[in-house]
């Protein structure tokens, strides 16, 4: 299957060049190739990568479009999810919160799409402030473990190693 997914980028980036050549690199066109690059690169947790064409693609509609139009709302959520998938908690959580204050002016505070937005950062803030339960992964003895969402601490940090053998 990870060969199909390795062909169909190598595609996406054939169709890319020849698009940016025909087109220019701000076509419309380009800027959904480059959109659908990055989601298979998601897809097969290339994470950097895939950030990396989102943020093009968002800056360049920016630029275009202005920096609160409601088209650009998508594509945040996604960017924000991208670094969320790859465990980078505190920019996805920076990200959703910059999201949800857009969407409130916006969209108002009880559109759908505001409150899918709220519910993620309180599951987010969740998943970041409780032990993990280290018996789901099949660890029995690991120590306890927080992931935090500071700047500094984006990544999962021993919260005790004094004999928790994990368990709760």
């Amino acid at each position: 299957m990870e060969e199909r997914f390795d062909e169909a980028i190598d595609l996406y980036y054939r169709t890319l060049t020849d698009q940016e050549l025909t087109l220019g690199p701000d076509h419309p066109d380009v800027l959904s190739t480059r959109y659908d690059l990055a989601r298979a690169f998601l897809l097969v947790e290339r994470f950097t990568e895939a950030i990396a064409l989102y943020h093009h693609v968002l800056s360049v509609k920016e630029g275009i479009l202005g920096p609160d139009h409601p088209d650009l709302l998508f594509i945040r959520h996604i960017l924000a999810g991208a670094y969320q998938a790859a465990g980078r908690l505190y920019e996805a959580t920076a990200l959703y919160r910059q999201l949800l204050t857009v969407q409130k002016r916006i969209l108002g505070p009880r559109h759908p799409y505001t409150r899918a937005t709220q519910r993620t950062l309180n599951a987010l803030k969740k998943a970041t402030t409780r032990p993990l339960k280290w018996r789901w992964f099949g660890l029995r003895d690991a120590p306890r473990t927080v992931v935090s969402c500071t700047p500094n601490h984006d990544t999962a940090t021993k919260a005790s190693s004094s004999g928790s053998s994990g368990q709760s």
